[in-house]
């Protein structure tokens, strides 16, 4: 038997990007098309997805569907991708250099989020 599994990849902001992958014994990624739509919508695409992958995609709910030709088996998945925006505290300690560099800044989220947190840097 086999499934279907999506994966979140990353989200660094309220885009997501999923990855696809059937799993099981004998499972191979490349027996099956791979077709996602929002769940409201009424027909999946008649093109399947050139990659494993969907990128940059908001929220909302979404079928994703694997299609194998022979024999014939279709495997589906819903998922849901939610734009929580929630304000979070926290404290930031500056970590010096053992040796040479800039060193770091440990981040610690004292409350406010329930939630994988994906922090950045800009203008270093």
């Amino acid at each position: 038997m086999s499934w279907l599994c999506v994966s979140r990849m990353s989200g660094v902001t309220m885009q997501q990007d999923f990855f696809f992958s059937i799993v099981g014994q004998g499972a191979n990624n490349s027996d099956y098309d791979f077709y996602y739509k929002k769940a409201l919508e009424a027909a999946y695409p008649t093109t399947s997805l050139s990659a494993l992958k969907v990128e940059g995609i908001g929220a909302g709910t979404y079928d994703i569907k694997a299609v194998k030709t022979a024999p014939h088996t279709t495997l589906t998945q819903q998922v849901t991708i939610r734009a929580d925006k929630q304000a979070i505290a926290y404290t930031a300690q500056y970590i010096p250099a053992l040796c040479t560099g800039n060193g770091s800044i440990r981040v610690k989220v004292t409350s406010g989020s329930s939630f994988d947190l994906y922090l950045t840097q800009s203008g270093w």
